[in-house]
């Protein structure tokens, strides 16, 4: 069998989000480990709560960068997220940013360009969801990395999202069709919200959400 014919299939419209294991750094400044849909239970009774998972909203939106520090990702696809956070926290719509780097990189660079932390670290060094929804690829210069992306994400049941939305840059040199106006756009149009909005709950939302 081909490396062609072994690789995952492009995720698309109707795929189910992988529950996958997520390391953030919280506010003192500690590692912990998360999981993206689902609490992780501690294995032995103990004093130490049950860590909660990082999708808190019904409607969830996963940018992806190629790499942090880089030119396109720090001059124009992560600060186009920046410039419509407010708007997608207004509208109860939870961010993540995802890319192949470690935690602490990956932190460090997006709360120096997101002073409000309304955008979230989705961090994934093994390269895990972007191989299973074939959006890995090796650059010559970065090595393992994932393609310029974007996903909106709904709840369909407890721990279980789907995707509604899939946007994948063809030329990663460029994030046209994966920056944050037109996700903001693309999230306005599904769920009928009018733009620019003002204060939109979360409920109301996903009631109104397109079918």
């Amino acid at each position: 069998m081909t490396a062609q014919a072994q690789a995952a299939q492009q995720v698309k419209v109707g795929d189910l989000f992988p529950d996958m294991p997520v390391w953030q750094i919280g506010a003192d400044g500690k590692r912990k480990e998360h999981k993206a849909l689902t609490s992780i239970v501690p294995a032995a009774p103990s004093t130490e709560l049950a860590t909660p998972p990082i999708f808190r909203s019904r409607v969830i939106v996963v940018f992806g960068v190629p790499s942090a520090e880089t030119p396109v990702c720090s001059g124009q696809h992560l600060p186009s997220f920046v410039k419509v956070a407010d708007q997608f926290k207004k509208a109860g719509v939870q961010v993540f940013c995802y890319a192949t780097n470690n935690v602490a990189v990956l932190d460090a660079w997006v709360k120096k360009h997101d002073e409000s932390g309304i955008i979230q670290c989705y961090p994934d060094p093994h390269s895990i969801l972007a191989k299973k929804f074939g959006l890995d690829v090796i650059s010559p210069a970065l090595g393992a990395i994932s393609k310029r992306f974007a996903l909106i994400l709904e709840q369909a049941a407890e721990g279980k999202y789907v995707v509604k939305d899939v946007q994948v840059q063809a030329d990663p040199s460029t994030c046209d069709v994966t920056s944050g106006g037109l996700l903001w756009a693309r999230v306005a149009e599904l769920y009928s919200i009018k733009v620019p909005t003002g204060s939109v709950s979360n409920s109301t939302l996903v009631s109104t959400a397109k079918k």
